[in-house]
């Protein structure tokens, strides 16, 4: 690959990853900083510039001029990061006992329940 091609290929990666990132940060499941650090890196082999516009950013570049400098993750967004992926496990783990929880409760005595069926999902 030429020197011109690799270029705009990191500039090409740099730019996807950074939509990836914005998208995470509003989509609860889907990562950001993971994102924005490839872009970082991307953006380092091309475009001093846009490397500097994202580690200057006022959202995300405190995060990421943290991994720069020091290699990790303040422990505050650590904090919140794991807090919230234990919220959503209990959420999401309510939400199945909450649906499978009439056919588990029943009575064998009494037979199936109305609407009750051997496949949940």
């Amino acid at each position: 690959m030429t020197p011109k091609a690799l270029h705009w290929t990191y500039i090409g990666v740099g730019w996807v990853f950074t939509g990836l990132g914005i998208i995470g940060a509003f989509v609860p499941v889907m990562p950001t900083t993971p994102f924005l650090l490839v872009a970082l890196w991307a953006f380092s082999k091309s475009s001093p510039r846009l490397q500097k516009w994202l580690l200057e950013h006022p959202r995300f570049g405190p995060t990421l001029r943290d991994w720069h400098k020091y290699g990790a993750i303040r422990s505050s967004i650590k904090v919140v990061a794991i807090t919230t992926l234990a919220a959503i496990a209990v959420i999401a783990t309510t939400l199945i006992l909450e649906r499978m929880a009439p056919c588990w409760c029943q009575s064998r005595r009494v037979g199936p329940k109305r609407g009750c069926s051997r496949s949940h999902f």
